[in-house]
């Protein structure tokens, strides 16, 4: 799906000569493309409904979807200074940490105003190309860490293609997919299942085999949620099976 160009806009007093609104996420991304140069100048602008939300914009050299997306982060943090750093994202169970991307980056910075914060760099293109697959995303805040975004909707549906050259941009509907909502449920339950129910079930394990030595008459039912605990916490993917029953279809977007 194509969107027309919208009207060039100044941002920090600096003009951009293309731009584009995406049709989801109520986003528009504008740009200054320098071909001898292989480097462009971007700034991502997105509506927020509150202050206690990130925004990311992304390019992805490897692939369409998330998984290998090199991100640009943004927030407004509880003390009103704005947060925007780099996060190169490595699985769905990403959380946003922030490290180096594998292209460079250049004068990174943010603005947050009237309920929108805008994401600006310059970025050397990744092999000098002029098309890129690029990945646009929000999602809620616990005080100053980003939270998982929403796993349906719009959410999943905003990634394309963008032509710095001829200003061409495509967004590819597809990421309701059965097999694509499987992928993300996995990556929450391995976070889930290691972060938390694992260690969970080691303490559980202890406690169990203090009151076996010490008789406590409820033993078979601590030793029950004992044995569910492990379950869970030592099978990562089980239920990443449960969701994956019946689903007779071939991930190619890996």
């Amino acid at each position: 799906m194509s969107q027309q160009a919208c009207t060039p806009q100044a941002f920090n007093q600096k003009t951009f000569a293309a731009c584009h609104n995406l049709p989801i996420l109520n986003s528009t991304i504008h740009w200054n493309y320098y071909p001898s140069k292989g480097t462009v100048d971007v700034a991502f602008a997105q509506a927020v409904v509150s202050d206690s939300r990130w925004v990311a914009w992304a390019i992805n050299p490897t692939s369409t979807g998330m998984v290998g997306s090199q991100a640009i982060v943004a927030f407004k943090r509880t003390d009103g200074a704005i947060s925007v750093y780099s996060s190169p994202i490595k699985s769905y169970g990403t959380r946003l940490e922030q490290g180096n991307l594998s292209f460079p980056l250049f004068d990174v910075s943010a603005v947050y105003k009237n309920n929108q914060i805008v994401i600006f760099a310059t970025i050397g293109l990744p092999n000098n190309v002029s098309i890129v697959n690029h990945v646009w995303q929000q999602g809620p805040l616990s005080g100053n860490t980003p939270q998982m975004h929403s796993v349906s909707g719009p959410n999943v549906q905003s990634f394309g293609t963008l032509d710095f050259l001829s200003g061409k941009v495509e967004t590819v509907r597809r990421g309701t997919s059965t097999v694509f909502r499987v992928k993300i449920s996995h990556g929450i339950i391995n976070t889930i299942s290691w972060g938390i129910l694992m260690p969970v079930g080691a303490l559980w394990r202890g406690i169990s085999r203090l009151l076996i030595q010490h008789g406590f008459m409820f033993i078979g039912r601590v030793r029950c949620w004992d044995i569910l605990v492990e379950l869970l916490g030592l099978q990562p993917g089980f239920g990443s099976a449960i969701n994956l029953q019946g689903l007779n279809m071939k991930d190619t977007d890996a």
